[in-house]
């Protein structure tokens, strides 16, 4: 079976997978000619054809710079932004072996990383947005944050959660949150994600058609239509925890408990085969089983207005 990696990779001597060496701060618009390329080269080479595998670096310089990531974070015993110059401020945060080379170890009490306020950050002008990112979750029951745009108790951001209510367990969240002052949820049933193993999440908005998706090692799990709106990613960007500003909130000072690698954002939303694509491609190109499925409860809103419980 032929493998849609571009390039080749190295094992350690544990076999795990080292980062690869190409830049991976891919165009949208040439990435499935840039993975058809790749297959057809791997293919070739597997079947004893002397092929010459080409050049792609014209070609990426040549797509579309509107539709790219924007930022990506390797977690390579460092907070370095490879996509652009957003670097991370880490706090108390350690690495491991990741799912490729070195991942953030969060320790669930006091580990976080903190993007500081950046225009190159703030998507409200873009075609929609993307986030992903491979966790190793050490605890999925109850609230825990992936990642989030300052959140006060004036205004709501986007957001990316595991959990939606108090006594949740293994469910994966996403809020797009709009500078009207709007906020819409997308979650999954409860029991879709687990500790112990990696697995790869996604949550994507299109301004275009409303529509917002969540994922799970490459496969749709579940979508909404928002309708059209401005996401609020004013502020900083925290990985791994929200501060403690409404004490009175059981959603806030929460904190990630476990690894955290390959984070990317991305200033549109990808198709769904394109995060296929790419989990593929960071999983020695075969896609990952899908998640379970399970029962949902009612959902408890949190982060700025709408940081209580409610019912719906």
């Amino acid at each position: 079976k032929a493998s849609i990696r571009s390039f080749s990779t190295s094992e350690t001597e544990q076999g795990r997978r080292t980062r690869p060496p190409t830049s991976r701060a891919i165009g949208r618009i040439g990435l499935e000619r840039h993975f058809a390329i790749s297959t057809f080269a791997n293919v070739a080479a597997r079947a004893g054809m002397q092929i010459t595998r080409p050049d792609l670096s014209p070609f990426r310089a040549k797509m579309d710079p509107a539709y790219q990531r924007i930022a990506d974070y390797a977690g390579e015993d460092n907070g370095n932004d490879s996509a652009g110059n957003h670097n991370a401020e880490l706090t108390d945060i350690s690495f491991a072996d990741g799912k490729v080379g070195r991942s953030f170890s969060f320790n669930g009490h006091g580990s976080w990383a903190t993007l500081p306020a950046s225009r190159g950050l703030d998507l409200a002008n873009a075609d929609g947005l993307t986030v992903m990112a491979w966790i190793k979750p050490s605890d999925v029951n109850g609230f825990h944050p992936i990642m989030e745009w300052e959140v006060s108790r004036q205004k709501s951001a986007c957001q990316f959660w595991i959990g939606r209510n108090p006594q949740d367990q293994g469910v994966l969240m996403g809020i797009i949150a709009g500078t009207d002052g709007s906020s819409h949820e997308v979650s999954t049933p409860e029991g879709t994600l687990t500790t112990g193993q990696f697995q790869h999440v996604a949550l994507t908005y299109d301004k275009s058609t409303g529509i917002s998706r969540l994922f799970i090692n490459g496969s749709i799990v579940t979508q909404k239509n928002f309708g059209t709106l401005t996401p609020d990613t004013t502020g900083p960007l925290f990985f791994g925890w929200r501060p403690c500003s409404r004490p009175e909130d059981s959603t806030y000072d929460r904190y990630f408990s476990g690894l955290l690698d390959e984070v990317a954002i991305y200033n549109c939303s990808l198709s769904p085969e394109e995060v296929r694509a790419i989990c593929m491609e960071e999983n020695n190109g075969e896609l990952p089983p899908a998640p379970p499925s399970g029962p949902s409860r009612p959902v408890f809103r949190r982060g700025g207005a709408q940081s209580f419980p409610t019912s719906e």
